[in-house]
């Protein structure tokens, strides 16, 4: 049998290696085809998010224009040229339009026209960023048949609205190059009646430029009736003014689910219906761009050859090691007659076990000199053999504690037979750090010690980077918080930011037309002054919340749960909300930070379920504070109706969420964690009815349950 074996061992190792490298290419195969598609398909699933920064970039530049129509209606010298045209408050009116052009350099023409559609101010520019000049008297025009006119008529007064998204026609002509554009009109409304319109002309080539710019996707943007506004292709752009008319049909085979969803997403693309108040109603859609998929393709295609070649290499190793074993076994079987090659072989065999394993294995005498090492000794070591026979085992420990250790445990093994497992940090032969877990056993000659060490420096790793995992969930969890609060902030920051824009403004108009009094300057200042402490006490409650200090501190339960309230008072307010607090003065001694990110976590979840309550339905969130000799009890409940009963035990599950792409599932994961972990509390939750005001509401109750305090 051993003869036989021997005569076909190449073709064995043939065999496996054959075997080995269809199992490979197999892998790498059934890898290649669905990392595309898997590829694409991620990029599908972001792109909402995409799409929905798009969205906000138009709804900002929208809220800009609205802002700007007003300031300008509202301003003095707008109003005594409404009352009195006369030559100085037309003079002061055109340089009010002037200081506006000059501050906007996306504005084409910036006009008012009376009731009658008569231009009577009107500055234009020719190009964006190029100078402005006023239009003369009497190149003005009646613009009382356009479109943008006649429709203001029928306009809500004082209220700003917008255009379609088109090219600009001059003198009832399409200006070629192309330039599109975008009017903002204000009907004003004067001495209770229709004042005539201030309209905004906007350069857009620059705006859709950047807008459908982006590393990933190709975008497009498409009118409601599916002709393109603006393509990635620019020969495809403006799809409705060209000869033969481009529409989106032609592109995609189910374009009328694009013109018919708010949201759309095909296996190739993704669609969205934008929420801007532009009379054509466009339509964005993004499409992962291929050659961004291609070349990650080609990394992964060298991922794939250095894989195949180290497994290939790794399995020549193998097949070598498995068809010599086989040989030896075979070998065995055959000679068992013969007692001493037998023991032999059984000797070089342990020899090679002792060389083949990771862990160290070496004999020492009683003086800690190495008699015996193994391979894995030398390896991990990098001392040879003999450098090591030279050497005793106290030599290669790092520092002088652990050796005093070491010395302690073989003297208790020596002397009191008692053996530990504990760990030492030992340096190799080039400075190399690193940590042996060692056992020690006394020979039965009791002049030998056998060390058994395994390299746990790896582990250590492991260990410190499930510790850095876990500080990375709390930052990801403390980053959605941010972004809550910056939003949060943005809310509360908006009407004081335009208070201060406001005086400002009305300075600079007084000072220029010196007007200027000492009373109006510090009526002035002392509002800005107001308004700037409101806005230095939000973004002390802000660094508050995220300040890294982690120190046990003394709080009232009570003032940290109205401060969490506090930071999310925008959105609370917004939706209608309405927050209920028993007033305690409950003290207690424990991380305040992270019970107020905890708190903000359950909170914020309360009231994203909140938001699915029709409007006319009361939303409730009450909170109850109690407490017993050692322990503090919060329970919070709100009235959206509970938690599925098959899901209720998995929402302190790592990445668990019911609210699909929009959330992470990290929440109340570190919410758990923060309390049992870092305050030595716990959390719970369950459904739970109850009455308020005579009526019955269910939903969900968190109890929180923390030490009064904690060392």
């Amino acid at each position: 049998m051993e003869k036989l074996f021997v005569s076909n061992k190449i073709k064995v190792r043939f065999i496996f290696l054959f075997f080995s490298i269809f199992l490979i290419l197999s892998y790498i195969i059934i890898d290649k085809i669905f990392f595309y598609n898997y590829t694409k398909n991620v990029l599908i699933k972001e792109s909402i998010d995409e799409a929905y920064d798009k969205e906000k970039t138009i709804q900002s530049f929208i809220s800009n224009s609205k802002n700007t129509l007003k300031s300008i209606r509202s301003s003095e010298v707008f109003n005594d040229y409404l009352d009195n045209q006369t030559t100085q408050n037309t003079k002061h009116i055109k340089k009010l339009f002037l200081i506006m052009m000059d501050s906007n350099t996306n504005f084409m023409q910036l006009r008012y026209l009376d009731k009658n559609g008569k231009e009577k101010i009107r500055i234009d520019r020719k190009e964006e960023f190029g100078k402005t000049f006023p239009i003369k008297d009497n190149d003005l025009q009646n613009k009382a048949e356009r479109y943008y006119f006649s429709k203001s008529k029928t306009k809500e007064l004082e209220k700003v609205w917008f255009s379609d998204l088109d090219l600009n026609i001059e003198n009832e002509k399409l200006e070629i190059p192309y330039r599109s554009t975008l009017r903002a009109v204000l009907p004003i409304k004067y001495k209770n009646d229709f004042g005539g319109i201030i309209i905004i002309n906007y350069f857009m080539n620059g705006f859709l430029d950047n807008f459908i710019r982006t590393t990933l996707y190709n975008i497009i943007l498409v009118d409601s009736k599916g002709y393109t506004i603006k393509h990635y292709l620019n020969y495809k752009s403006w799809g409705n003014y060209k000869k033969e008319k481009y529409n989106i049909s032609l592109e995609f085979k189910d374009y009328e689910k694009i013109l018919s969803s708010d949201i759309y997403k095909s296996d190739n693309y993704l669609s969205k219906k934008l929420t801007v108040p532009f009379d054509n109603h466009p339509i964005i859609i993004l499409e992962p761009k291929k050659e961004y998929i291609q070349n990650e393709v080609n990394e992964k295609n060298i991922q794939y050859l250095s894989i195949g070649l180290i497994a290939v290499f790794l399995a020549l190793i193998a097949i070598y090691f498995i068809t010599n074993i086989l040989e030896n076994i075979i070998g065995d079987l055959n000679r068992s007659e013969k007692l001493n090659k037998k023991l032999s072989e059984l000797n070089s065999k342990l020899t090679a076990i002792l060389n083949t394993t990771k862990d160290s294995v070496c004999l020492l005498d009683r003086k800690t000199k190495f008699i015996f090492v193994n391979k894995a000794t030398i390896e991990i070591t990098g001392y040879t053999n003999n450098e090591l026979l030279d050497k005793s085992f106290i030599s290669i420990i790092n520092n002088e504690d652990d050796k005093e250790k070491f010395n302690f445990i073989l003297e208790k093994l020596i002397y009191q037979n008692e053996t530990n497992n504990f760990e030492v940090n030992c340096i190799s032969k080039k400075n190399k750090l690193f940590i042996f877990s060692l056992s020690l056993v006394l020979m039965p000659n009791n002049n030998e010690i056998l060390v058994v060490a395994r390299d746990i420096t790896d582990l250590k790793e492991k260990e410190k980077e499930l510790k850095s995992k876990e500080q990375i969930l709390i930052h990801q969890s403390k980053m959605i918080a941010m972004g809550e609060m910056i939003e949060n902030i943005a809310h509360q920051w908006r009407q004081p930011l335009s208070v201060i824009s406001t005086n400002v403004s009305g300075l600079q108009l007084q000072k220029q037309y010196d007007m200027l009094s000492e009373d109006m300057i510090e009526e002035v200042l002392n509002s800005i002054l107001d308004t700037t402490k409101h806005l230095s006490n939000t973004i002390d409650d802000f660094r508050d919340f995220f300040n890294q200090n982690k120190k046990i501190e003394k709080f009232k339960i009570s003032s940290a749960i109205e401060k969490t309230l506090f930071l999310l008072s925008s959105k609370f307010n917004s939706r209608d909300i309405i927050v209920e607090v028993t007033k305690s003065d409950i003290e207690i001694n424990t991380l305040k930070n992270e019970f107020v990110q905890c708190m903000m976590n359950i909170l914020s979840n309360a009231k994203d379920e909140l938001e699915k309550i029709e409007n006319h339905h009361i939303r409730l969130i009450l909170i109850t504070i109690t407490n017993d000799k050692n322990n503090c009890y919060i329970d919070i409940v709100d009235n959206a109706g509970g938690i599925k009963e098959e899901i209720l035990n998995k929402i302190f599950e790592p990445y668990f969420t019911t609210k699909g792409e929009k959330g992470t599932g990290v929440g109340l994961y570190m919410t758990k964690l923060m309390l049992e972990k870092h305050m030595n509390g716990s959390i719970e939750v369950k459904n739970h009815t109850f009455e308020y005001k005579s009526v019955q509401y269910k939903g969900a109750m968190f109890k929180i349950t923390l030490p009064l305090s904690q060392n």
